[in-house]
Formats: C-alpha cells, structure tokens, sequence
C-alpha cells in the first residue's frame, strides 16, 4: 500500500487517530495529567498557507505519521524562527523511510510558506534527522534533559 504525505487540513478526520497515537507515544505530556492537548493541538495545525501547518502521512485511511510547522518548540519562542515540531510515526511503520520523508516534506512546504531555516529540538530523533540532511547546531536543555 503507497504512503502519501498530505496537509492535515485535507485529513482532519485523522485528528482522532493521531491524538490517540501522540498520546501513546508521550504519554508525560500527552496523556493523563499532561501538560499538553494532542486534538487541541492537531486542530491548531489543521489550516493551510500559514504556520502552525500539519502534515500526515497516510496509508490507505490510516494515519502512519505525523510531523508540524510552529513557531516555537518546548518553551523556546518564536525569535529563534521556525521549528519542526511533533514528529510521530505508528510503530509499526517505525525504521522504514517514512520519517525521513515527513522531515523532507515539512521542509518542503516551509519553503513553499517562505521560511528558509528550520530548527528542531528532540533527543529520540536525532537520527531520523541526520538521514534527512540536518546536522546538530547545539544541545539545548528542556525540562532538566538535553535535546
């Protein structure tokens, strides 16, 4: 089955699926007693032409991946530009390609929004960003943990 890569704004019938899964997936923030809102969020980036902007992967009419624009990331703000933001893939998709192609597509379609330079902060996909093309510039400290 092909995997296509789309705006969510053209899936918001997914935004159940993926909250379900962002939720499993950071539990600290997403579930029960976390700071976070997984549909809040979905729902914010579930327009098109301007940042928050949502991508999903799809397969068939299941949701395999997810990945955002925003204007901050953790609690760092908007002066430090654009940031790519919530990166998720369904385990059992995990190790096949597709994070890899949710990065390249978010970039993608920042440079389609005007946005030259994108950051990301993260400690568990360092490596799916390396095989896209980025490199580190500097850890940055978040919550006590370094990403």
């Amino acid at each position: 089955m092909a995997t296509t890569i789309c705006l969510l704004a053209d899936r918001p019938e997914l935004i159940g699926e993926l909250a379900a899964g962002y939720e499993a997936w950071s539990p600290g923030w997403y579930g029960p007693g976390g700071r976070g809102d997984a549909r809040a969020d979905l729902i914010a980036r579930s327009q098109r032409g301007r940042i928050p902007i949502g991508l999903v992967a799809v397969d068939g009419e299941q949701a395999a991946g997810a990945v955002a624009l925003a204007g901050e990331s953790m609690s760092l703000q908007a002066e430090f530009g654009a940031w790519l933001v919530g990166l998720w893939v369904a385990p059992e998709r995990r190790r096949q390609g597709l994070g890899v192609g949710l990065v390249r597509a978010a970039v993608r379609e920042g440079r389609g929004l005007g946005i030259s330079e994108l950051r990301a902060g993260t400690a568990a996909a360092t490596g799916v960003f390396e095989r896209a093309g980025w490199r580190r510039l500097e850890p940055i400290l978040h919550d006590g943990e370094t990403v």
